[in-house]
């Protein structure tokens, strides 16, 4: 995944990271941020937080990003507030203030990236 920093000026950077299982079932573990007052296990220079997790089947988390968010099925159907999202499908969401993430067939792993609404210009 890579993110523009929020200054011109500043030079690309990288790095790997191989994520922890999530802490407890039906939550979400922040891997990156850029966000104020939020903590990921590594910083990028963009107001954007990068949050996985696992689901079992049936399985649900509860994710209440304050801005624009866009979800991705990294291997498995979910259900996204009732709407099916396909395997390696991605929805963008906004104007809610939280997203039900469900496991639909089988398990799934799950990406939230939450980012500032000032981006939401740059889809169109």
């Amino acid at each position: 995944m890579w993110f523009h920093t929020e200054e011109a000026v500043l030079p690309p950077d990288y790095t790997n990271l191989n994520a922890p299982p999530a802490t407890s079932p039906g939550s979400l573990t922040v891997f990156a941020s850029g966000a104020p007052g939020v903590d990921g296990l590594i910083r990028i220079r963009q107001d954007a937080i990068v949050s996985g997790g696992e689901l079992q089947r049936g399985g649900s988390i509860l994710s209440t990003p304050e801005r624009r968010a866009y979800v991705f099925a990294v291997d498995g159907p979910l259900a996204i507030n009732d709407a099916g999202l396909p395997a390696r499908g991605g929805a963008e969401i906004s104007g809610v203030s939280a997203i039900r993430i469900v496991a639909q067939d089988t398990p799934s792993r799950v990406l939230v990236i939450d980012v500032a609404e000032k981006f939401s210009a740059l889809a169109a």
